[in-house]
């Protein structure tokens, strides 16, 4: 099927000329994603030519759900320049390796982790030592961190 000719994603729609076309069809395709209706916010992609989001967002959403913590870390400085926010949003994917590696009783690797990549990375030792403690505790990331700067930011 062929992309409908919609001109330039800069346009802006309506009666008073308000809404931004191109944030508005990117609001209908999250819609429709969220509805469950992934096939008709594809159709609506393709046609408009307007991407939901940038590829290199996707790529580091399936990593991260696919497990695959070492290119999600590699993408994570496409994602944002905020030097705070990209150290709490490695902390928070090694956290999510460790307990994963502690899940599937790898205790070499959940140490591994915690001591060769987290510790290193000199935040958030009052999390760390939770982790680490036996039986150690997951605090919620508000009480964790103050407040989830690298979550709200990317």
């Amino acid at each position: 099927m062929q992309a409908c000719p919609v001109g330039p994603p800069e346009i802006r729609i309506g009666p008073r000329k308000l809404i931004h076309r191109t944030e508005y069809v990117r609001l209908i395709e999250q819609a429709l994603h969220r509805l469950g209706y992934s096939d008709v916010a594809s159709k609506l992609e393709h046609d408009s030519g307007i991407q939901m989001q940038p590829a290199h967002v996707t790529q580091f959403q399936d990593h991260v759900r696919g497990g695959a913590w070492v290119q999600a870390l590699e993408l994570l400085p496409q994602l944002t320049q905020q030097e705070e926010v990209l150290r709490d949003a490695r902390f928070l994917i090694l956290q999510q390796k460790y307990l994963e590696a502690l899940e599937g009783r790898d205790t070499a690797a959940a140490l591994s982790c915690l001591r060769g990549e987290m510790a290193p990375l000199g935040v958030h030792q009052q999390q760390l030592h939770h982790l680490a403690a036996p039986g150690g505790r997951l605090e919620p990331p508000h009480q964790a961190f103050g407040t989830c700067q690298a979550h709200a930011q990317l």
